[in-house]
């Protein structure tokens, strides 16, 4: 997990390089990115830290995944903004569970930053 500070995102996903290629894309643009690879490390960030303007969170990670940070997202009330990343098939599910917004994988750059600036914005009124 990355040294906890005012963050812009939390990006959550099990993939190293993904959590790489993402966080270097989001601060190139400006944004303080904390990550977590598991909802675990997440909870225990949005437990112990000011809470980031949007979580970006993968969902189809292995337990413990973004199902169950979501879970716990109803249960604490710990999240307020959050992006997931997922395939089609899952959307509608994810939406159902509190999900701001979907992001389709793949994801392009143009389309991942066109939604993140948008709720970051959002989170700041």
């Amino acid at each position: 997990m990355a040294e906890p500070s005012a963050h812009d995102i939390l990006l959550v996903d099990a993939n190293a390089d993904v959590r790489h290629c993402l966080t270097l894309l989001l601060e190139q643009k400006g944004y303080a990115v904390a990550t977590a690879d598991d909802a675990e490390q997440a909870v225990e960030f949005l437990r112990n830290y000011p809470h980031p303007r949007l979580v970006l969170l993968e969902l189809e990670m292995d337990l413990p995944g973004g199902w169950q940070l979501l879970a716990s997202r109803c249960r604490d009330a710990v999240l307020s903004r959050v992006l997931s990343t997922t395939g089609r098939s899952l959307r509608c599910a994810a939406l159902a569970l509190g999900v701001d917004d979907v992001l389709e994988k793949p994801v392009g750059a143009d389309d991942l930053l066109a939604v993140v600036g948008r709720y970051a914005r959002a989170s700041m009124t």
